[in-house]
């Protein structure tokens, strides 16, 4: 899938968007519907953003498409957070368990480069090993990344599970994330040459 033909699709207005959660709430499936299209935009945005490119991709926005569907049947609307703030952390959870679970298996590129900066085999819970504990925890509270579908916590209740400041949370998930940025990343654009080098 093209992912830039997803990215252009406009937001909903806002008030639109809340009028939709309402009907949701009530059970209307077509306003469900409507709240999922236009949030693939979101699913898209943070698939890309995480470094996933080619197949990669793909498999991302199913995962993706998993957390904001659970984040549509969540959201309340009347607490005054829009959807895409709301849905973020459910989005960015599930690619990152999906990529957990399937791994990013390259048996190319451990064939051509079996040395110890070898990103064969690579995933998302060996990503997180390598980050000292607490951005670790902190990830795995804010993304809901502990227990299988453990709900994702917002960055106060982080906060609080972790003993710190509202602040600190922040400062240890960004951290974290952009770690796994990089990593995931790194691998998406070695499988992507390896890709180019094979014919086949």
């Amino acid at each position: 899938m093209d992912p830039r033909s997803l990215t252009r699709q406009p937001p909903l207005d806002p008030v639109v968007e809340r009028d939709l959660a309402r009907a949701v709430r009530s059970g209307d499936v077509e306003a469900r519907d409507a709240l999922v299209r236009s949030g693939l935009r979101l699913v898209a945005l943070r698939a890309l953003s995480l470094g996933f490119v080619g197949p990669a991709f793909d498999d991302a926005l199913q995962d993706g498409t998993e957390g904001l569907l659970k984040a549509v049947d969540r959201f309340d609307p009347d607490r005054g957070a829009a959807l895409a703030t709301f849905a973020w952390p459910w989005i960015t959870g599930a690619i990152l368990k999906g990529a957990r679970v399937r791994r990013v298996d390259l048996p190319a590129v451990a064939e051509a480069d079996p040395g110890p900066g070898s990103t064969a085999g690579l995933d998302v819970s060996h990503a997180l090993d390598e980050l000292p504990p607490a951005q670790a925890r902190a990830v795995r509270l804010r993304f809901g990344l502990g227990d299988h579908d453990a709900a994702p916590l917002t960055r106060r209740e982080v906060a609080q599970a972790l003993g710190v400041s509202e602040p600190a949370a922040r400062r240890l998930e960004d951290r974290a994330v952009q770690h796994l940025r990089r990593r995931l990343a790194t691998v998406g654009d070695r499988a992507s040459r390896s890709r180019e080098a094979d014919p086949l």
